[in-house]
């Protein structure tokens, strides 16, 4: 039995599972705690369990006798008996119960819940070896989890704690760097609060005590902190794959695409009545160097004709192997009114034999539907071995793509989490990346099945396309958009093995449906997980989150997924969903008003490199930046205001005039003028002739300002009067900045001359504060200077 443990010295997998093998991972972790911070435990052995299993009496174990006496010594109020399995990893958390005797608990009974929780086990995983922590029960006053794992956190110093008791709430992020830790040896008292700074403290002894990240369960009891279990991402443990290392795709073999038979590829861009064939005509396959996909139309006429006739049959097998290499995907597509465009049947990876059987049992079903056999179509193709697949959107005229992937299968996107991209395609340059947490994909297993696959912790923030990758992506998919001048929303696979011919990365498919980018709705209430129809009946009747998360074979389950709208609509109940908003699962949702809480999403859309100018420009200005790749926006100014507004913009190039250098800048600058006076003749309704002609009268009757002349002052004449004659003045001598009562008048010319220079310097009478008035970049700049030194007299003196 383990008893009282202190830390070991090294605290690593190998001396975490020296423990575990013996009393499991809970009693593991709790042995790695400092005792002063978790509640008195002891454990009982696997060996227990073992003998538990083989019918021995529980009452005469030597351990059992000795758990006695250890809980003899404490006299608890109360007992927790916890579940500690000797192979559980941070994914099975919750798999074993726990058991609580309460007041007025004896030996016996202990010994009778310590059985059925064995029997309980048994059920859950019959191989399971169990140790059995048994630890001191208190109420918690509050109680959640802490964790940095992966999943959770890009860096180890990020966490997310999250609150269970007394009643549920969305999860919270602290950074632990920035802090100090506990003293080990002292509880961890926390007051009658949420312990978020403990917490963030505790955060920082783990960063600097562990190499590893990991998941905290912890309570609050009568203003003490303590940490119920601590499990580890241990790298030895992770088996999930790295997609990147890990997938190891080629083209099917034993294509024989020369072989005779009557089944022909569509030729894109013929004649077709069927959407998916035509949808290949928006891409762009015309253009050179870029392959179209092999896709083969199989009428269900031939299908029912092969189930019938032998001989046929085995000609359209042989066909359908030489054309796909026995490993094929069949697909349908359906013009018939009044039934769903999306999601239509499918089949996984399959041989000729099964395909052809996929397809006489889908005849049934249409003919069930009342569909028409005219009025839906086969379409099969070799397996596609992409290691990536995309959704990518972009509208006619904006040069900012996005672009959702994730490794494997293209439908793995409605419902998993993805990494985003924003490509500006006009400046061939990815913007923004929000690369997720991946916990899982979607790709072809063993015998052709399409079904989940964990993807390592360490893998599973990698991001997903190369850097080419998305640029191509981005800048064909806005090519295909401005080719239809329309919206395009198109599917891709990725990364293709070029031995595939169809090129690297390949257009699939266009959705019609229409990207809503607002901001999403928080996560309120408990998610709730809904794999299949049976959960959709064991949903609480509090208010939750659903957490829409099929399994693999319900992800094109349209009865499912409305099945799930039902449910939500009903309860009034948000969804909350980890997949692309590009994706079909997400549209629906959307188009039923439901609220949907997107876990990955930004709570805002960030602008990037914003810059904000707010002031009249050149008419084709906003035009040539668009050009140039930016996001622009731009308005009109009022009718009313454009003489003020021209006005405003003539001071702003008279100081880009005076800033001038160069000749030409001078030059430039001069044009800027002339073409703002313009704009004020325009705006005045009056025509530039008729400007220019009352200019020349004026010059010939008033002269030019070509001579600098300037008129001092003027007066009566006297016959005594000398004639003052001023060859030179200075700019500075024309006009005096003068302060009066709260009132400071600063002379045009003056005021425009400290464009080049340091600036007015004046102050108000009374005020011992000095300001600075200068012109900068075309604005009136006020700055506030030193404070001057007041003179005061002996009156003054004496009074302080």
């Amino acid at each position: 039995m383990l008893i009282d443990p202190t830390p070991p010295s090294e605290k690593n997998f190998k001396s975490h599972s020296k423990i575990t093998k013996k009393y499991g991972v809970k009693a593991a972790g709790l042995a790695f705690l400092p005792p002063a911070w978790r509640l008195d435990f002891t454990a009982l052995s696997i060996e227990v369990h073992k003998s538990w299993r083989n019918r021995a009496d529980l009452g005469s174990n030597s351990e059992i006798k000795k758990l006695r006496s250890w809980l003899e010594l404490r006299s608890f109020e109360a007992v927790i008996l916890r579940s500690s399995g000797s192979s559980e990893t941070l994914q099975d958390r919750g798999k074993f119960r726990s058991r609580i005797l309460k007041s007025g608990w004896n030996f016996l009974n202990l010994i009778n819940e310590l059985g059925k929780l064995y029997e309980d086990a048994s059920t859950v995983d019959g191989e399971a070896d169990l140790g059995i922590v048994v630890q001191k029960y208190v109420k918690a006053d509050y109680a959640g989890h802490l964790s940095n794992e992966h999943r959770v956190s890009p860096t180890i110093n990020q966490w997310s704690y999250e609150l269970e008791l007394p009643q549920w709430a969305p999860s919270k992020g602290i950074n632990s760097k920035f802090t100090t830790s506990p003293d080990p040896t002292i509880p961890l008292k926390c007051g009658s609060q949420i312990p978020h700074q403990p917490l963030r403290s505790v955060g920082h002894f783990l960063v600097g005590e562990f190499a590893e990240r990991c998941h905290l369960e912890w309570l609050v009891h009568e203003s003490t902190l303590f940490l119920m279990q601590i499990d580890f991402e241990w790298p030895q443990l992770d088996i999930g794959l790295d997609p990147k290392k890990d997938l190891k795709l080629k083209a099917p073999a034993d294509l024989n695409l020369e072989a005779a038979n009557d089944i022909r590829p569509y030729t894109i861009g013929s004649r077709t009545k069927w959407p998916k064939l035509k949808n290949l005509s928006d891409f762009d396959f015309e253009d050179d160097g870029i392959q179209p996909p092999r896709i083969y139309p199989l009428e269900p006429m031939r299908v029912v004709s092969a189930i019938r006739n032998k001989k046929e049959l085995d000609k359209l097998v042989t066909e359908m192997k030489a054309l796909t290499g026995n490993r094929l995907v069949v697909r349908t597509d359906c013009i018939k009114d009044n039934t769903g465009k999306f999601n239509l049947p499918r089949t996984d990876t399959i041989g000729a034999e099964d395909a052809i059987r996929w397809c006489s049992r889908t005849i049934s079903q249409f003919e069930k539907q009342g569909v028409e056999r005219e009025k839906f179509i086969f379409l099969f193709h070799a397996f596609l071995p992409a290691k990536a697949s995309a959704w990518a959107y972009a509208k006619p005229g904006n040069p900012v793509v996005i672009v959702d992937a994730l490794w494997g299968l293209p439908d793995g996107m409605q419902v998993l989490s993805v990494d985003t991209y924003e490509v500006n395609v006009t400046q061939n340059k990815v913007v923004q990346t929000k690369t997720t947490f991946k916990p899982s994909f979607l790709i072809e297993v063993d015998g052709g099945k399409w079904d989940y696959r964990s993807i390592k912790s360490l893998s599973g923030r990698g991001q997903v396309l190369t850097k080419g990758d998305k640029i191509e992506i981005a800048t064909r998919t806005s090519k295909i958009a401005k080719k239809l001048n329309e919206d395009a929303q198109i599917m891709w696979f990725c990364d293709i093995p070029l031995d595939y011919k169809v090129g690297r990365n390949l257009p699939w498919f266009r959705s019609r449906e229409i990207l809503d980018p607002s901001p999403r709705q928080d996560v309120q209430y408990k998610p709730f997980r809904v794999s299949n129809p049976s959960d959709l009946q064991k949903v609480p009747t509090e208010k939750v989150t659903l957490q829409l998360s099929p399994e693999a074979d319900l992800i094109r389950d349209n009865t499912f997924l409305e099945s799930v709208i039902f449910v939500a609509k009903e309860r009034s109940l948000p969804v909350q969903l980890e997949g692309s908003i590009l994706g079909h699962a997400y549209y629906r949702l959307n188009q039923e008003n439901i609220p949907v809480v997107l876990k990955n999403a930004p709570k805002y859309y960030r602008k990037r490199n914003a810059q904000v100018f707010g002031k009249l420009v050149r008419d084709k200005i906003p035009a040539n930046i668009a050009e140039g790749g930016e996001t622009v926006r731009e308005a009109k100014l009022a009718k009313g205001d454009m003489q003020v507004g021209l006005a405003g913009k003539l001071l702003e190039e008279l100081d880009e005039f005076l800033r001038a250098h160069t000749d030409d800048d001078i030059a430039a600058e001069l044009a800027d003028i002339l073409e703002v006076v313009k704009g004020l003749a325009h705006c005045s309704g009056h025509s530039w002739s008729k400007i220019v002609r009352l200019a020349k009268e004026k010059a010939l009757k008033r002269g030019g300002f070509n001579e600098g002349k300037v008129l001092v002052e003027t007066a009566l004449p006297h016959r005594d009067s000398p004639i003052e004659r001023q060859e030179h003045v200075r700019l500075f001598d024309l006009g005096r900045v003068e302060s009066k009562d709260n009132t400071v008048e600063i002379p045009p010319s003056t005021l425009v001359s400290t464009s080049k220079g340091p600036g007015v310097i004046f102050s108000f009478q009374g005020d011992p504060s000095r300001y600075r008035a200068s012109i900068k970049e075309g604005k009136l700049v006020l700055t506030r200077l030193d404070t001057k030194v007041v003179e005061v007299d002996e009156k003054q003196q004496e009074l302080f």
